[in-house]
């Protein structure tokens, strides 16, 4: 049924008179409107947009539900549902209706993340349009700004820092955002909602506020000796929170970084930042540097670590015999921390100055070496030396002998033979006796063991520590009988403390006597 332009503009003209016969309702695409007439048996008739009226029945559309009551159902809105609607009964219109769809609201300015330091100004925009015309609000993370001041649009960044106004929030009448006077709290996501009846929509921006990182626990200096573990503690804050990492500058002139450092099994970090160091070495003695490092720069702590070891001899002086007139040299190297200082001894005392030696010297990290150089050695050089060697950690001994000789035989050289073949037979059948008399003891069929002899039996030695013992014996009885056969000789009587052993011996003659007996204590 279509009805004149006439009529309707008769229509427009007589609700217009009464405010109570007009009414503007909003749906949003794909919703539903109600349309109220509160009368029975009416009709409803839509308005197109060219300017003719049609009845809805006309429409068929089954979109349009109309109830017994007067009331009309448009479900599904569609973009050409925007319209006027008029109820009529009898040909007279009752109301009209307003339909109008409102449009999902759209962001024409979106804020952007924001990095800044501790008190500045962030300024946040945020503006949008849409029909009806949205609503505005800003949220930081879940929580909605409420009670902001709201301020007028164009103040400068001075004035909107001084304005007097509570809090650290402010709105203005655009709905700008500002957030005053920032610290490390106000670090989070910033939410900007913009909503109508066509729905809600909004923009995000993160604000992170910087704090240059501080050491809240510094490494403390340490010092160990002969220890499992150490470990090294350091802690920081900062916004964002620091990321932590060691470095390690060595007395070896060696930096080593975090991620060569915990490629060593020996070393650990844990998530507290402690650094743990499994069995310390010497060459770990250094300066130990914690860093926090984040956006806002880096700061570094430091602490030392002195690894202590007892002074050990790598290359030992030996034992020499020189002849008159000859050079020597005997070299002592030794390993410790701290670096050793070597002394050295003769004869029990310092070693004297003398023109006739000099101490050559030469330091390399842990390690020092030394050497004693005679350019020409005398008889009163002859004698028993010793190099000393001392840290804080200890102190370690060497004794050596030197014997100048003036080129004449050795007078024990031909003695050993004879003292290897006497001390062998004196030796074995000493232990034959022994061996004798407690199998004899032990068998005898009246022999009543008492715990002392029950005690021997379980102390038995082993064939090895009975094979050394028999060789340390023999090597002493050879000496004894080379003295006595030296002495019956010069007529003399010799103490064996009196001269060194070199002075008696040839070094192939102690060599070969050593061999021989099975004793090589002294080597």
């Amino acid at each position: 049924m279509f009805i004149s332009l006439l009529f309707l503009c008769s229509v427009v003209l007589h609700c217009a008179t009464s405010q109570s016969l007009t009414e503007s309702i909003s749906g949003r695409l794909g919703g539903f409107v109600t349309l109220k007439c509160g009368e029975p048996g009416i009709e409803w008739v839509k308005a197109t947009s060219n300017g003719q009226l049609i009845n809805v029945k006309d429409l068929g559309d089954r979109r349009y539900i109309t109830l017994q009551d007067g009331t009309m159902y448009i479900s599904r809105l569609k973009t050409e549902d925007a319209a006027v609607y008029t109820c009529m009964q009898e040909g007279l219109p009752l109301k009209m209706i307003t339909v109008s769809l409102a449009a999902k609201p759209t962001i024409v300015i979106r804020p952007s993340d924001v990095t800044t330091a501790p008190g500045s100004l962030v300024h946040f925009p945020c503006e949008g349009s849409g029909e009806p015309e949205p609503k505005l609000e800003w949220r930081i993370g879940r929580t909605t700004l409420t009670s902001a001041p709201v301020i007028p649009d164009g103040l400068t960044d001075e004035e909107i820092m001084n304005y007097d106004a509570s809090g650290k929030f402010l709105i203005t009448e655009s709905g700008h955002l500002y957030v005053r006077d920032v610290t490390s709290h106000y670090t989070g996501q910033y939410i900007c909602v913009l909503n109508n009846d066509g729905g809600t929509v909004w923009a995000t921006a993160n604000l992170l506020v910087v704090e240059t990182p501080k050491i809240t626990s510094a490494p403390t200096d340490m010092t160990v000796l002969d220890i499992d573990v150490v470990g090294f503690a350091c802690r920081a804050n900062g916004n964002p929170r620091p990321k932590m990492s060691w470095r390690i500058e060595t007395d070896e002139g060696i930096t080593i970084t975090e991620d060569v450092l915990l490629s060593s099994s020996r070393y650990q970090k844990d998530h507290f930042n402690t650094l743990r160091i499994r069995f310390p070495l010497p060459s770990d003695s250094g300066k130990y540097i914690c860093i926090a490092t984040n956006a806002g720069g880096s700061v570094e702590a430091a602490a030392r670590l002195n690894v202590y070891l007892t002074p050990q001899f790598r290359i030992p002086p030996k034992d020499a015999w020189v002849p008159f007139g000859n050079s020597a040299v005997f070299s002592c190297t030794v390993f410790g921390s701290p670096t050793p200082v070597i002394e050295w001894f003769k004869d029990n005392e310092y070693l004297p100055f003398s023109n006739t030696y000099q101490i050559q010297h030469v330091t390399r990290p842990h390690e020092v070496q030394e050497r004693l150089v005679f350019a020409a050695v005398q008889f009163e050089d002859t004698g028993f030396y010793e190099c000393r060697a001392s840290n804080e950690a200890g102190t370690a001994r060497h004794e050596f002998s030197m014997a100048v000789t003036d080129g004449t035989p050795f007078p024990g050289d031909r003695f050993v033979k004879d003292a290897l073949e006497y001390a062998q037979n004196f030796v074995n059948s000493a232990v034959q006796e022994t061996q004798v008399i407690l199998s004899a003891r032990f068998n005898s069929p009246n022999f009543q063991p008492t715990p002392q002899d029950l005690f021997h039996l379980v102390r038995q030695p082993t064939r090895q520590t009975l094979y050394m013992a028999m060789s340390a014996e023999v090597f002493e009885h050879a000496l004894d009988y080379i003295h006595e056969r030296i002495e019956e000789l010069n007529a003399t009587s010799l103490a064996r403390n009196q001269q060194p052993l070199g002075s008696l011996l040839s070094p192939d003659a102690i060599d070969h006597l050593e061999d021989l007996s099975g004793c090589h204590a002294r080597k």
